[in-house]
């Protein structure tokens, strides 16, 4: 079994990078947040809803320590989860803690979100990958670093608080290089799909759950620069997503079989 507590607290380059990009943009946690724009958000949400913001508690990306080995179709993938924001109840962490929390939530599939994302790396990666392994071959990053003190969980944050916090997800794709995109959520695709120039473009695959109203769910594959982007909804809005029992809905395994596929072709020209 991995020794966890030295996992967790390894500084791998990668590791090490996103930190200190962090740390330099002021968009993380604990004593090292310092948003440039705190006030300009906060000022935003303040006149939209009224709330106050949770300043002094940005938000940490999560880079595994195999970063960068996940096997897909027997080739190494760089993987990133682009989510919605950060828990509204969950204290400043330090970068490490943060790295611990999220590989646990993951291995233990402890929640929805992370229960979910460890459920679509099983169908992304290559079959026969440990549940250990997976949950330290990915990274996994927010769209907004703070979050309005509201006191439920549904997400308030304005257009604002989005396009100022776009410039941290561009500078974290740029360092981590991910060659596949998985957004979790409509604000997540919009942030990815700003600085990837996807807007207009129309998706190379994309599939429905067939339902109506509110419980309709899409999953698209859409490519740009080189980069593979899955666009899906977050997996606590799925109606139909086991991911406590490792079921994927149906559209959604399509649309990661799609996504293989390409990924496999892509390999082989570069072959």
């Amino acid at each position: 079994m991995p020794a966890w507590p030295s996992i967790d607290s390894e500084m791998t380059p990668t590791r090490i990078a996103v930190k200190t990009l962090q740390q330099d943009s002021g968009s993380a946690a604990a004593d090292a947040f310092n948003c440039s724009s705190a006030d300009l958000c906060e000022k935003s949400l303040r006149r939209r809803i009224g709330h106050t913001l949770c300043i002094s508690k940005g938000d940490w990306t999560y880079v595994g320590p195999e970063y960068g080995q996940a096997a897909i179709c027997d080739q190494p993938a760089r993987i990133l989860f682009v989510s919605m924001e950060r828990p509204k109840s969950r204290e400043p962490d330090s970068f490490e803690k943060t790295q611990q929390s999220f590989r646990h939530a993951c291995l233990k599939r402890s929640n929805p979100h992370m229960g979910g994302t460890d459920t679509i790396l099983a169908y992304l990666l290559d079959r026969g990958t440990p549940e250990e392994r997976r949950c330290q071959q990915f990274a996994l990053t927010n769209s907004v670093r703070c979050s309005p003190i509201t006191g439920d969980s549904r997400s308030r944050s304005t257009p604002r608080m989005l396009a100022e916090c776009r410039r941290h997800t561009e500078a974290i794709i740029e360092a981590l290089r991910p060659h596949i995109i998985v957004t979790q959520g409509a604000n997540p695709y919009d942030s990815v799909a700003h600085g990837l120039f996807l807007q207009g473009k129309q998706p190379l695959f994309r599939n429905d759950n067939n339902r109506l109203g509110r419980s309709r769910r899409f999953a698209e594959v859409r490519r740009d620069r080189g980069v593979l982007i899955l666009r899906t909804a977050h997996p606590a809005r799925y109606p139909d997503f086991r991911w406590n029992k490792g079921k994927l809905p149906a559209h959604l395994a399509e649309a990661i079989r799609d996504l293989r596929e390409r990924w496999r072709h892509a390999i082989a020209r570069q072959s």
